[in-house]
């Protein structure tokens, strides 16, 4: 099933096993098994999240959660609105919740990287980065909130040396071209 969302109306179209988001014409997310999710749900939780109606899109979430408590996508979500709404303590819970259920992906790390500099917890940060990378050597994320750490830390040698460990591992250029920007 295909979940498009236009100025006013959300289309379906039938696949019964697969569910991929468009918003505007753009693929924002992609696609991934249903396992029992009520789609009309997901349709409505995608649409709020994406014009940033954190109160509508939060509850969305933990509904689904119930259904289904395995959802890493739910757990990451939830950590970004609770990060963004300053509620650190409740973000860790979420990002921490996805990466027990997900260890064996980078992003769950990453996400939960992203958190401990948000709350000034840089060897964290570093550690959750550095774990995200030896999972998935090209996710060009983790690098970039290295890269980042290092230059906003006065230490643009350090970021210079992530930047060549991320060519080196094979990222996109497109990617590497961005944290040459640092």
């Amino acid at each position: 099933m295909l979940v498009a969302f236009g100025k006013r109306v959300a289309q379906r179209i039938q696949r019964v096993d697969v569910v991929g988001i468009l918003f505007e014409d753009r693929q924002v997310g992609v696609e991934f098994e249903l396992q029992g999710i009520a789609v009309d749900m997901l349709a409505r939780m995608v649409a709020t999240t994406l014009r940033g109606d954190i109160e509508t899109a939060e509850p969305l979430y933990q509904h689904l959660l119930s259904i289904d408590p395995n959802w890493v996508t739910a757990y990451n979500s939830l950590g970004y609105m609770a990060m963004r709404q300053g509620r650190f303590t409740e973000a860790e819970e979420y990002f921490k919740s996805y990466r027990f259920i997900a260890p064996d992906q980078a992003n769950p790390h990453d996400s939960l990287g992203e958190l401990f500099i948000a709350v000034g917890r840089n060897d964290e940060a570093e550690a959750s980065f550095e774990k995200a990378i030896e999972i998935k050597p090209d996710f060009w994320a983790s690098y970039e909130h290295l890269a980042f750490m290092q230059a906003h830390s006065g230490h643009p040698a350090g970021a210079r040396l992530v930047i060549e460990r991320a060519r080196i591992a094979g990222i996109p250029e497109e990617s590497a071209d961005r944290l040459d920007c640092l």
